[in-house]
């Protein structure tokens, strides 16, 4: 039997519009909050981890509350150590 364990790094990619808030299973803490006008950017802190989501609208929350989001799998990329697109 032959098999391959990779033990390099990767990087995940994401849009801030792929991040739905305020729903989903994970949990993550508001770093901070930036309206634009008809959208806002929520800055979140996921286990040390900055995410950038952008939000239609106005966005309630405030710094330092715990919120709950979820992640569009569909549209999650991942990069080597290189910055590649890995299939």
């Amino acid at each position: 039997m032959n098999s391959t364990i990779s033990t390099n790094a990767f990087q995940l990619g994401l849009r801030p519009e792929h991040i739905k808030l305020g729903q989903g299973e994970l949990s993550a803490s508001v770093k901070t909050v930036e309206a634009l006008g008809a959208e806002t950017v929520v800055e979140l802190d996921y286990n040390g981890a900055e995410i950038l989501c952008l939000y239609q609208g106005s966005f309630d929350g405030q710094r330092g509350e715990d919120i709950k989001f979820a992640i569009d799998q569909s549209k999650v990329l991942f990069f080597n150590e290189d910055g590649n697109k890995m299939i």
